[in-house]
């Protein structure tokens, strides 16, 4: 059997080239339950900073967040795991879940998810998490710098 095929999405693959370049909100990787028990660290463009930074809800079209990982090695960052990629898309894109388009690129580039939350969508998993945090615009602060009210969890 032959490995799957990539998934087209020019943010995401854009993403993964340039977010090392944005505003890195947390300088030690946090473990997170919710991304495969990876170490994460998260950046964020410059259109998300009024909103992650200042706690201006809704983030704007355009903003984006990225979520390097780093698997889990005896209770510290290990090997490069995927990127994991938020970007808000305009009203009416999936109005349910907030309107953000989740992707995932693996670590050799290739993008490996793709979607929004509806039923069905490769991402539907995402949202449904992300649903929890509906306060902050579907967004997650934990252990970052972020201004954002603290959530629960979200499924295990």
């Amino acid at each position: 059997m032959g490995a799957a095929a990539e998934t087209q999405d020019s943010v995401a693959a854009s993403t993964a080239k340039q977010y090392r370049k944005w505003r890195k909100v947390n300088d030690v990787p946090v473990l997170s339950a919710t991304h495969g028990n990876r170490h994460v660290v998260t950046f964020i463009n410059g259109k998300a900073e009024g909103s992650a930074l200042g706690g201006k809800f809704p983030f704007p079209v355009g903003a984006v967040l990225a979520k390097e990982s780093f698997e889990d090695q005896a209770g510290k960052p290990g090997a490069k795991g995927p990127l994991f990629i938020m970007e808000k898309r305009a009203r009416g894109y999936d109005a349910a879940h907030g309107d953000w388009h989740y992707a995932v690129v693996a670590p050799d580039g290739a993008v490996a998810l793709s979607g929004n939350g509806k039923d069905g969508s490769p991402a539907e998993f995402c949202a449904a998490c992300h649903s929890v945090a509906r306060v902050n615009d579907y967004v997650f602060g934990n252990g970052t710098v972020m201004r954002v009210k603290p959530t629960p969890l979200g499924p295990k």
